[in-house]
């Protein structure tokens, strides 16, 4: 078997031979240093700002995922906000307590009270004891002025326009659109006369004597009354 015997190599270490040895690496570690130092130099900033990417990269992307996720959140609330008033608006609730339209204005018509007849003529008893009205539903009505005491008179058969006291108190007169003038006693209404005449009598006066009567009618007549009582 033929061995490989390495040799090596015989160096001269007289002192000559070391000094120029020396000399020539002090010479190549002048000229080495300066280009290592420059490729130091530009190398260490292009790593750091490899790394520093890397780590704004990774930063960036845990920022982009949470955002993301926060972003889905929202819009998940959002549907389920914008779909509750869908829902609740294609279904109502109907509340069997409230009234429809029809049965409200039905009771408003019913419990709705009716208008007052209207008060077309009055007059004052001179003994101070009793009031007439005369009304637009053709009634007279006799009060006391006093006393709860009330009587109603129905010989007219349309409005009545005026009325006239005599001045003794026991008497009074009406006239109305029914062209009629009727005298009453006071206060309870017995009918002393009726005269009709040929249109509406819209005034009557009593002399102060109570022994003549003056009606103007809507044919503008004046007609007199002698009376005799």
């Amino acid at each position: 078997m033929t061995g490989f015997n390495q040799q090596q190599p015989f160096i001269n270490s007289g002192p000559g031979i070391q000094a120029e040895i020396v000399k020539r690496l002090n010479a190549i570690c002048a000229q080495v240093i300066p280009f290592l130092s420059q490729e130091s130099s530009s190398v260490s900033p292009s790593a750091s700002f490899r790394t520093g990417e890397k780590h704004r990269s990774s930063s960036d992307y845990s920022s982009d995922s949470k955002k993301q996720k926060i972003d889905d959140k929202e819009s998940t609330r959002y549907n389920e906000k914008s779909t509750t008033p869908v829902s609740k608006s294609s279904t109502p609730t109907s509340r069997s307590d409230a009234p429809t339209p029809s049965s409200t204005s039905t009771s408003a018509l019913r419990t709705a009270p009716s208008k007052p007849p209207g008060v077309e003529a009055l007059g004052y008893c001179p003994t101070g004891e009793w009031l007439a009205v005369g009304m637009e539903n053709n009634n007279v009505e006799v009060l006391h002025v006093t006393k709860p005491d009330k009587y109603q008179l129905h010989l007219h058969e349309s409005c009545v326009l005026s009325l006239r006291f005599a001045h003794c108190g026991k008497w009074f007169v009406s006239t109305g659109k029914d062209n009629l003038l009727n005298a009453w006693r006071t206060p309870y209404g017995a009918s002393i006369f009726q005269s009709k005449e040929s249109s509406s009598v819209l005034s009557c006066d009593i002399s102060i004597d109570d022994k003549y009567i003056v009606t103007g009618s809507g044919d503008k007549k004046a007609t007199v009354y002698e009376v005799n009582y």
